[in-house]
């Protein structure tokens, strides 16, 4: 018992060397990343994805996104089309972003094409969107651990003057109106460097099944409080401190625990749920009660997709009053 905690205890790395590691440029910069699961390099920390195949190195410039106050970065995959074009139909709506205000841009991060056909898809939707950051590992569930630690090096190296970050998924809705007005609010009361999310707080570690974790992986009981991985946002310049804790934890693939949980608890950063009074809720249909409540919807029917539009008056009428 004596040695596994000793082999558990942190490395820790001075800022230096974490800029070393973010902005090696060298060809040979990117490391051996694993494809699947049985690959994953368990008890390890993991290798950070240093290197893209699609960067889009220019979106967070005043020239292409002026005055942003939030970057996002939404993980998805190449052949789920439908979903970018919902996201960017509704809350990524970047006219919508301009015309009220919110200051946000949103990127989609996906892995490494199948085949042909994603090839000329996702070669079709970089050139009209130019929102595309493709890393250089292929799509996999068991993968997204790497997918997020990809966005907060995409952030951090382009993004780092926007001065906020938020991670989401792409079968979610977010009620814009709601995000900004609540960022005022943190700012008025004080901006805690902390995650602002829906929070776990004490979720057992399963050994079985697909969210199993074998003791060698991690060996405690219980996982530290971590936040929902719908969607979770933070202040920007937190990304590097998450980054340089994962150069000396181990990987976990429970991508929400591992990064919100053990990362952010290697980094002394904390999390605060009370902002919302619900943050994401399960839905079937949009219920107007519940507008200006609920922050994040996720979504289970496709259909109610089209319903997000009623938010806007719904927030217009609220100034008016």
């Amino acid at each position: 018992m004596w040695f596994m905690l000793t082999a558990l205890a942190p490395r820790l790395l001075t800022s230096a060397q974490v800029i070393n590691i973010l902005h090696f440029e060298d060809a040979y910069a990117n490391p051996v990343l694993p494809r699947r699961y049985e690959e994953i390099p368990f008890g390890h920390p993991p290798s950070i994805p240093t290197r893209f195949l699609i960067e889009e190195v220019d979106f967070c410039t005043e020239e292409r996104n002026p005055r942003l106050r939030t970057i996002g970065f939404v993980l998805s995959t190449i052949s789920a089309v439908g979903k970018r074009a919902t996201t960017r139909r509704t809350w990524a709506n970047s006219d919508i972003s301009r015309k009220y205000g919110f200051r946000m841009a949103v990127v989609f991060i996906v892995g490494r094409a199948k085949n042909k056909r994603e090839e000329q898809i996702l070669e079709k939707e970089s050139v009209r969107y130019h929102d595309m950051v493709q890393v250089d590992f292929e799509d996999h569930y068991d993968l997204l651990t790497y997918k997020t630690l990809a966005g907060l090096v995409w952030v951090h190296r382009h993004c780092s003057h926007v001065p906020w970050t938020f991670k989401a998924d792409d079968d979610i809705l977010i009620d814009d109106f709601l995000f900004v007005e609540k960022i005022k609010e943190i700012q008025v009361l004080g901006v805690e460097h902390k995650f602002y999310c829906a929070l776990h707080p004490n979720r057992p570690v399963f050994r079985e099944g697909g969210l199993g974790v074998l003791p060698e992986e991690f060996p405690e009981d219980y996982y530290p409080p971590y936040c929902s991985g719908s969607m979770w946002f933070m202040l920007t310049a937190l990304a590097p401190r998450l980054l340089t804790s994962a150069q000396v934890i181990n990987i976990l693939h429970i991508e929400d625990a591992y990064v919100t949980g053990l990362l952010a608890r290697q980094a002394g950063i904390g999390h605060t749920p009370h902002v919302f009074s619900i943050f994401w809720k399960l839905y079937s249909e949009f219920h107007k009660e519940d507008f200006g409540k609920i922050l994040v919807w996720v979504l289970l029917n496709e259909k109610s997709r089209d319903e997000w539009p009623a938010l806007i008056p719904y927030h217009l009428n609220k100034k008016k009053i």
